[in-house]
């Protein structure tokens, strides 16, 4: 049976000239790396330079909207405003009391609604109302949530027919 050709042998690599092999590779590794970094943060910086410039400022969540009769700010949270297909609009309203309610719990300083428009017919739904003896300290007096909330007339000046009057633009 014929012999197959050997194949030549690699000299073998002592572990000197593995260590040295390794530490090349860790060299240039690290080399690249730090060449890279700079190119990356300069890049970084010159789009960041590129783009422009925003005011700081965000929008507030609560927009006043007018006042009550009795001279109360009414205010609309302008990100829970939608109008649905049906034509009908909601929103969360509130009003802030200039003189606090008393009542025997406290004094009410503010309650917030959640409610529905009706522009065509210009009435409104509340389905969840809720009045705070510390808004700030989110202490709740009570919370009110209709299970079947019924449509009708705003009473003139209060805070759902300031809330009427801006949503709809009539």
């Amino acid at each position: 049976m014929p012999r197959k050709p050997r194949m030549p042998r690699m000299p073998r690599m002592t572990r000197m000239t593995r260590m040295t092999r390794m530490t090349r590779m860790t060299r240039m590794t690290r080399m690249t790396r730090m060449t890279r970094m700079p190119r990356l943060t300069s890049v970084a910086l010159a789009f960041a330079l590129l783009l422009p410039a925003r005011p700081a400022q965000a929008q507030p969540r609560w927009q006043e909207i007018g006042k009550t009769r009795s001279g109360n700010p009414v205010y609309v949270d302008a990100r829970s405003v939608r109008k649905g297909n049906d034509g009908i609009v909601n929103a969360t309203i509130r009003v802030v009391y200039t003189t606090p309610v008393k009542s025997p719990k406290g004094n009410l300083t503010a309650s917030r609604a959640l409610a529905m428009f009706d522009c065509a017919r210009m009435t409104f739904a509340t389905k969840e109302n809720t009045t705070y003896i510390d808004e700030k300290a989110n202490r709740v007096f009570q919370r009110t949530v209709n299970k079947q909330p019924g449509f009708g007339p705003a009473i003139a000046g209060n805070f759902a027919d300031v809330a009427l009057q801006h949503l709809c633009g009539k």
